[in-house]
């Protein structure tokens, strides 16, 4: 099943996309599937890989340089981001300029993605102090996390953040991750619930489920999960054709 066939959505989706796993396949994957150009930006640093999967690339300071983006806007997928900085990543766009953006694609009836925080490629993370930065007019956020992770041990080379997680799971660092810890976290008010507005319908995206052990691990998780989330899709998202596997829902 693709994506936009599980997640029921419209032109008034305003998404935030946080954690890790996978978070910028589903993003790019999904805004793919839309009959609509759908704008895409973000509220921390994207990699300058990351802007390769879009159509256009906008660098924005000011909210006239948005006003001269939909001037000429013309393709399926537009990144609109800050300047690349020194380390090679695009600067996020303020809150204000994500809002001037966000009224901008309301007025076209175009969709918007946020991506709200990073992961260093890890498959598993838990969120810094600052994290994530989401508007608080997002109404849906979508929470990713990789299962490849489940079943190491909790330590920076699979989990973003590792002392965090130990902290919010009840593990310690080089435990094995087990399907009951990233639950925990991922239901935790600081964890994968962190900063979700008020009404915002919640979507728990488990990803990498690459074999039928680990399909039964999201059917597990999600049933903790469903009490917090609206709805659990296990996913493997590196399926071009059925990235979908179940659907979770209360």
């Amino acid at each position: 099943m693709r994506l936009l066939e599980a997640i029921p959505a419209d032109s008034s989706l305003h998404l935030g996309i946080v954690g890790a796993g996978g978070k910028t396949t589903f993003l790019f994957r999904l805004a793919r599937e839309f009959p609509t150009p759908v704008i895409v930006s973000a509220s921390t640093h994207l990699a300058k890989a990351q802007l390769g999967f879009g159509d256009d690339t906008y660098t924005i300071t000011h909210e006239e340089d948005i006003d001269q983006a939909f001037s000429r806007l013309n393709h399926p997928v537009s990144i609109f981001t800050g300047p690349i900085q020194e380390d090679g990543r695009a600067k996020g766009l303020s809150f204000e300029l994500l809002t001037y953006l966000k009224n901008m694609t309301a007025r076209r009836f175009y969709p918007m993605f946020i991506e709200a925080d990073g992961s260093r490629m890890h498959p598993i993370k838990a969120p810094a102090e600052h994290e994530p930065a989401l508007p608080g007019w997002v109404n849906s956020v979508a929470v990713v996390a990789g299962l490849s992770g489940l079943n190491h041990p909790l330590n920076s080379d699979w989990v973003h953040r590792p002392e965090v997680f130990a902290r919010l799971s009840g593990l310690e660092i080089q435990d094995e991750i087990n399907e009951t810890a990233l639950a925990k976290v991922l239901v935790h008010p600081e964890g994968g619930l962190k900063s979700i507005p008020n009404g915002a319908r919640r979507i728990a995206i488990l990803n990498q489920c690459d074999s039928a052990d680990l399909l039964s691990s999201a059917i597990n998780i999600s049933r903790i999960l469903l009490a917090e989330y609206d709805m659990v899709l296990a996913c493997r998202l590196n399926d071009t054709a059925d990235p979908v596997k179940r659907i979770l829902t209360r």
